[in-house]
Formats: structure tokens, C-alpha cells, sequence
């Protein structure tokens, strides 16, 4: 008995954050709760033991209980919980070690999660028949890529049409004094629904005039954009994901004998963020 009432909730919580039924169903059903999501996708930025332990718990759980009862049964949401599941062990490890184990996993189940919440959002909005002028009753107004965007001292200025984005990205910092500072560059994605998958390259330089210090650093990578609609639109947002593939670089006095060594911006290097149209 104990056995199925634990059983039972494996199952529930399976259904809470399983992929969405196709549109016929989910249009017979409600939208589902896009605050479990939300909460979900936070919480993968927290660094509580506590809230770390307990993801972990409840997602191995979970995956062991769904192959317990159905061996040998592998498709693309047991893939997903595997990922989650990745990310909260390395996320443990990463706390427990002072930051000495990587945490590489997580970017499908994050991707998955936004994905997720931009449709429920869209459902809602769709059944409440809200929109802009020249959009039908119950239909939402196709996702504007277009803009200014920005985070922290980057400016991204994104354009393009269905289908694919192009956008540049530009840090520019005491320009005309003793200590410039810039980085720029640009990116081409091609876009399906919410996600935008692509291929990017910069360039950061705080080479004083002096040439006496600093660096140059010429890279490269891929990446994801992941478009999340707000309720207005100077509540939109950009979650980026993005992967270093290449690079070089250039001391402005002496020589590195390696890029690893001498900057955070070697190959291999991951970041992740959120750009607003709202200015900081």
C-alpha cells in the first residue's frame, strides 16, 4: 500500500511538468499552472542546501520510479528528468566542493521549462481572448524579436523576421580616458517558435594607449536565445545560453602561453543571463 500511495505521487509530480498534450487536448483541458513552472525554472538559481537536496530527492525519485514501472521505456521526457536530474547532482557537488565541480548540465530542462511557460502563458491569453489591436479574439500577436535590449553594460540591437534574428552586442566603457574598455560583436540564430538556436562571435579589448597592460580577446561559439513573452511588452524578456568555441588572445605587454590561463574567455567558458528591453 505504502508502495503505490508513493507511487501515486511519482505520477503526480510527473504530470505537473510532463511535456504539453497536443493542441486538440489542451484546448478541451485548462492551460495548466504556469506558477509551478516559474517556480521551477527559479529555483534552478538558488544555492539553499536545503532547496538543492530536495530537487535532487524528488527528480531521481522520479525518473527511478518511472523505469521501475516502465523498463526499457526511453523517450524525450525521461531524457529531460535525466537532465534535471544531472543538474541538481552537479549542483550539489558545485556547493559541497567551494565551486571546484562544474555545473555543465540543465540547459535542456531550463530550455524545456521557459518553453513551457511561454505556451501556458500564450493559452491563457488565447482563452481570455486578450491581444493587441489587429490581432482575432483568441489569438496572441507573434513574438517580437525586434528591438533594443539590454544587460547590465551590453546594448544588443536584435532584428529579423520568421524564422531568423540577427544582433549585435556592444560594451563600451571609458572611451577617450586612460582605460577603454569594449567588447562587441554579433550573432545569427535561426528561430523556431520561442528558441532561437545560434552562432555568435565577439571581440574585448581594454588595451590601455599605454600598451602597458590588458588584453585582446578574439572568440567565438553557439548558443541559445529563448524568447519569454511578458504581460506588456517592455516585459518581454531573452534568456541567453551560450557556449565558448574558439578563441585567441593578446596581451598588451608580454605573451600568454595560454588562454586558459590567462582569461575567463577561453574555450569552453559557458554563460548564461537575461536581456530586458527596459534600460538599467
Amino acid at each position: 500500500m505504502k508502495r503505490r500511495w508513493f507511487f501515486a505521487i511519482v505520477l503526480l509530480l510527473l504530470a505537473a511538468a510532463a511535456p504539453a498534450p497536443p493542441a486538440s487536448a489542451q484546448a478541451a483541458s485548462s492551460c495548466g499552472s504556469v506558477q509551478k513552472l516559474k517556480s521551477a525554472l527559479q529555483e534552478m538559481s538558488t544555492d539553499d542546501p536545503a532547496v538543492i537536496d530536495r530537487n535532487l530527492k524528488q527528480y531521481t525519485a522520479a525518473v527511478a520510479h518511472w523505469r521501475e514501472f516502465n523498463p526499457g521505456s526511453e523517450n524525450a521526457a525521461t531524457r529531460l528528468y535525466d537532465d534535471a536530474v544531472d543538474f541538481w547532482r552537479e549542483k550539489k557537488a558545485h556547493l559541497e566542493t567551494g565551486g571546484m565541480v562544474d555545473v555543465s548540465a540543465g540547459g535542456r530542462w531550463a530550455s524545456y521549462l521557459r518553453s513551457r511557460i511561454d505556451e501556458v502563458e500564450r493559452c491563457r491569453a488565447a482563452r481570455s481572448g486578450s491581444g493587441t489591436a489587429g490581432t482575432h479574439r483568441g489569438q496572441t500577436p507573434p513574438l517580437n524579436w525586434n528591438g533594443t535590449w539590454y544587460e547590465g553594460p551590453y546594448t544588443m540591437q536584435v532584428t529579423g523576421e520568421s524564422g531568423s534574428v540577427t544582433y549585435t552586442a556592444l560594451r563600451n566603457q571609458g572611451e577617450g580616458t586612460c582605460c577603454p574598455l569594449k567588447d562587441e560583436g554579433s550573432g545569427t540564430c535561426t528561430v523556431k517558435g520561442n528558441e532561437a538556436t545560434c552562432t555568435w562571435q565577439m571581440v574585448y579589448d581594454d588595451i590601455p594607449p599605454t600598451k602597458d597592460g590588458g588584453k585582446k580577446v578574439q572568440r567565438s561559439g553557439h548558443g541559445t536565445l529563448t524568447f519569454l513573452r511578458g504581460s506588456t511588452r517592455e516585459e518581454d524578456s531573452i534568456q541567453y545560453s551560450f557556449v565558448q568555441d574558439k578563441g585567441t588572445i593578446t596581451l598588451g605587454a608580454g605573451t600568454c602561453p595560454d588562454i586558459d590561463r590567462c582569461t575567463g574567455m577561453h574555450p569552453g567558458a559557458k554563460s548564461s543571463g537575461s536581456w530586458s528591453r527596459k534600460k538599467p
